[in-house]
């Protein structure tokens, strides 16, 4: 009997212990951030980088390697389904150039960006393109200026910028700009108003002197609210799609003056209107035009 109660007795305070660990387990130790740039006063490129991070919280990248210790490399072929792009791309390799890079992305780029607009990272690359392999001497190459990914936000060509006109760099960081931006007003549901100025005309055609239920009623494309992009003819043009439509109307605000956008479209009501809702969305957003 004596046995048998001390047996019981342990077995008590076994079981009040273990409910003890179950009731107040040990809060685990945060993970390290693997972006946070850390200085490197033996290298002015990182020492670049840490002051800008310091300043902004964003940093920026000139190789596809994160960290080394946990090793964490970027990829900008990477998205939420998996690796479903192609693209082919490759880093600065001269110093300067990386560091006109950063002097870029710190004085052009960033002051523009809102509070509401949060990038994970900026990749800073020489080469961004795809490519269509129909045979050896058949490739269709296309080129880009930036694309955002899962976890980086890439900008191309960047040993080109110190030898960029200033008409150049004014279309290069629209094209920088207009990409960042897509994402953000598209999927904000500052556009809604914007879409329904046009909301019937999308992704149609319009031939001159083609009378069919099929087409737009031939005339100027304003008047149904897309602005020219070069594509038109004299006997046809195609509207584009929602977000096409949103891209041409970002790249014109980004590089025309008011004036000037005026000068051109300003006899076509449902242009200005929706040149207007951008310009709302974009402010909103807490986009400077005023630092672009």
């Amino acid at each position: 009997m004596n046995t048998y109660l001390k047996y019981l007795v342990v077995f008590y305070f076994a079981l009040l212990t273990a409910c003890k660990k179950d009731s107040a387990p040990e809060a685990s130790k945060p993970s390290d951030d693997t972006y946070a740039r850390a200085d490197n006063a033996s290298s002015e490129v990182d020492h670049q980088i840490y002051l800008v991070y310091q300043q902004t919280n964003v940093p920026i990248l000139y190789t596809d390697t994160v960290s080394k210790n946990p090793l964490e490399l970027v990829n900008l072929n990477y998205q939420m389904a998996g690796s479903n792009t192609s693209y082919i791309y490759s880093y600065p390799k001269n110093k300067s150039d990386i560091l006109a890079g950063i002097a870029f992305v710190r004085d052009q780029i960033i002051p523009a960006l809102g509070s509401k607009i949060k990038l994970h990272a900026i990749s800073l690359l020489d080469t961004l393109k795809t490519e269509i392999v129909y045979n050896p001497s058949y490739i269709i190459t296309t080129n880009y200026t930036a694309v955002p990914a899962l976890t980086t936000f890439a900008i191309a060509r960047v040993p080109a910028i110190t030898t960029m006109r200033p008409d150049e760099l004014a279309t290069y960081k629209a094209e920088i700009f207009t990409n960042l931006l897509l994402n953000p007003l598209s999927t904000s549901g500052l556009m809604a108003n914007f879409y329904k100025v046009s909301s019937g005309f999308y992704d149609k055609y319009s031939y001159n002197q083609a009378d069919s239920p099929y087409y737009l009623p031939w005339k100027d494309k304003r008047e149904y609210g897309f602005l020219l992009d070069g594509t038109e003819t004299d006997y046809y043009f195609g509207t584009p799609s929602q977000s096409g439509d949103l891209k041409v109307y970002l790249s014109k605000i980004l590089t025309m003056s008011v004036a000037d956008f005026e000068s051109i479209n300003g006899n076509y009501p449902l242009v200005m209107n929706k040149y207007n809702l951008v310009k709302e969305a974009l402010n909103s957003l807490g986009f400077d035009l005023t630092k672009v």
